[in-house]
């Protein structure tokens, strides 16, 4: 739960490319030991199929788990021996925190520069970086990826200790450690975090331990002619493949690269079944919502990636927990709101449902299809106590109805036709239709729930004028978003959904149409709670993300985050439950930060 701000982490838990993480600054360049960065030169020895001398191996047969040792010899690397790793899980609510620890040896005589490569979660957010010599910890920072290098550069060739951290891929990084010491240990601690994804009634963490062999396709030689002279050139599809590969480690010999992993788990609610699909696990509760989690056989290959995940209680009427973190000057709370167990009684409510169907020219081919399947599908949900409408627009718009009609047998036949004839073709002009869909004759109507379902693939690039429109017109409507076809723009596409106080929902292929929107549809039939507010105490200074608070579904929990300088006092939830009014009060339960 560490520095949960508002907006900012909540939609960027990510590491952007383009940055890496340093351990080397002017400003602790006195913690640096300084030594020779000479060697003595290597003796001659056979060498192997890599074409290295025997006892050393080249980037193609190093990989997962293996600290790769400079040589003289270019393109060879010792393999440093494997000291044992931790993995550190601390996890509050819906927000995992995770401490790696490398610990690599350098069995040589000389000083020496190691290369590892390892895997971390592709959503994951890095934000710390600290090296150990000896009983001291150096902080790492955040620089652009060309600058950081220099500055690791120049640490190197000055004889200074340094690491450097570089995010290869969304799920794959590399680390370079410069100037380790004859027969030293070095230390580097990483330090990420990520929100779990909860899905079939439960929470699931995945940690990576392997990164897997990559097929790399070969360079190409392509022949170019020009005129009447032909040139060849050569080009290669992975530029950086000797930085992603990875090593295969025959299975006889036994426990390499081992790994020591805990997860103390800080879930905010009464906690159901916890279990592990990949690894055998030791679980000691504390309570009824809190529990440590070890590995049960102790120190284990890091052959495959841990898997884990929680269930809440079952319960019939919603879980409400508040946990608070003092970090710096602020505190940051974390409020999570459970829906009941599945199945617990959820009366289907009567709906105002607008479908706004894009067919405009990027919808063209298989996108249009799937979108008109799935409106097809939509209108055969409705029931005789709905009404609906249905809004075409491309560079025009047509709304089928002047105003919402009632869901008789004729009106849906009518419209079912109407979808059925419409094509792609034509410019993406969306406001128009965002606008009327937007537009409630009825504001004050308490009978049904107002329901806009946006099919598109949201090419467009006005989203900040769409996003604006949207607050300001949403009134008692609520705003689900369809992502049809292989690439839609799920910026625009979550960001309305918030907005709107909705949902996005992706569908990529067309055998996913009649399953995914058979979800959805039940999951705006049946909501289980509408109009949630949240009271904090008089007087507290704060900024909360989302506000306002969507409604609650089935199988979908609400998160709310906020920072405030000082936050005391109880917080108060309301909302519509089943119709009937639902109010509870809630104390925050403080959660030590990890150190």
């Amino acid at each position: 739960m560490r520095r949960l701000q508002s907006s900012t982490t909540a939609q960027h838990l990510r590491l952007n490319p383009r940055l890496v993480t340093i351990a080397t600054a002017a400003a602790i360049a006195a913690m640096f030991l300084t030594a020779s960065t000479q060697r003595a030169p290597a003796e001659p020895r056979d060498t192997n199929e890599a074409g290295c001398p025997d006892g050393l191996i080249g980037l193609s047969d190093a990989g997962t788990g293996v600290l790769l040792l400079k040589t003289q010899t270019p393109g060879c690397y010792l393999p440093a021996p494997r000291v044992v790793g931790d993995i550190s899980v601390n996890i509050a609510g819906p927000v995992a925190r995770t401490k790696v620890t490398q610990r690599f040896q350098n069995p040589a005589d000389g000083w020496i520069e190691g290369i590892y490569v390892f895997p971390l979660p592709e959503g994951a957010a890095v934000d710390t970086l600290k090296m150990k010599i000896g009983e001291h910890f150096i902080e790492g920072e955040i620089k652009e990826r060309q600058q950081a290098r220099q500055i690791y550069e120049a640490a190197k060739s000055e004889g200074r200790k340094a690491s450097l951290v570089e995010q290869e891929r969304s799920n794959v990084f590399t680390n370079q450690v410069a100037n380790i010491g004859p027969h030293e240990t070095i230390a580097v601690q990483i330090e990420y975090q990520e929100s779990l994804r909860f899905d079939a009634g439960r929470y699931h963490l995945r940690v990576p331990l392997v990164v897997a062999p990559r097929y790399s396709a070969p360079p190409r030689v392509n022949l170019v002619q020009y005129d009447s002279v032909a040139r060849v050139t050569r080009s290669d599809p992975v530029p950086d493949r000797d930085r992603l590969n990875a090593p295969l480690v025959h299975p006889d010999l036994g426990k390499v690269n081992p790994v020591r992993l805990t997860v103390n788990l800080e879930a905010g609610f009464p906690l159901g079944d916890i279990a592990s699909d990949s690894h055998a696990i030791s679980v000691a509760r504390n309570g009824t919502a809190a529990a440590s989690i070890t590995l049960a056989d102790g120190d284990v290959p890091a052959d495959k990636d841990f898997t884990f995940s929680f269930a809440p209680q079952p319960g019939a009427v919603p879980t409400v927990s508040l946990l608070k973190e003092h970090y710096g000057a602020s505190d940051y709370l974390l409020a999570l709101v459970m829906p009941p167990s599945a199945g617990a009684g959820v009366d289907q409510r009567h709906r105002e449902a607008i479908f706004v169907l894009d067919n405009s020219g990027s919808m063209g081919g298989e996108s249009i299809r799937e979108a008109k399947e799935s409106l097809l599908l939509a209108l055969d949900r409705l029931t005789s106590a709905d009404r609906f409408n249905v809004i075409r627009f491309d560079d025009t718009m047509t709304e089928l109805y002047p105003r919402p009609v009632d869901a008789t047998p004729q009106n849906v036949a009518y419209a079912k036709r109407f979808v059925s004839s419409i094509e792609a073709r034509g410019g993406t002009v969306m406001l128009p239709a965002v606008l009327a869909a937007l537009k409630d004759a009825t504001p004050n109507d308490q009978t049904r729930l107002r329901q806009v379902i946006f099919l598109t693939d949201g090419e467009v690039g006005n989203e900040a004028e769409l996003f604006t429109a949207i607050d300001q017109n949403i009134g008692r409507s609520r705003l689900f978003t369809v992502g049809i076809g292989s690439a839609p723009n799920a910026y625009f596409m979550s960001g309305a959904a918030r907005a709107g106080r909705g949902t996005y929902t992706y569908i990529g292929v067309v055998d996913q149409v009649s399953g995914r929107m058979a979800e959805l549809f039940s999951k705006l039939e049946h909501p289980v709670m509408t109009e949630l507010a949240a009271r904090w105490p008089d007087g507290m200074n704060s900024e909360a993300w989302p506000n306002p608070l969507p409604d609650l579904y089935d199988g979908q929990p609400i998160v709310v985050t906020v920072k405030a300088n000082e936050a005391d006092g109880t917080l108060v939830l309301s909302g519509n439950l089943g119709g009937l009014p639902w109010r509870t009060r809630i104390l925050p339960r403080l959660v030590p930060r990890a150190v």
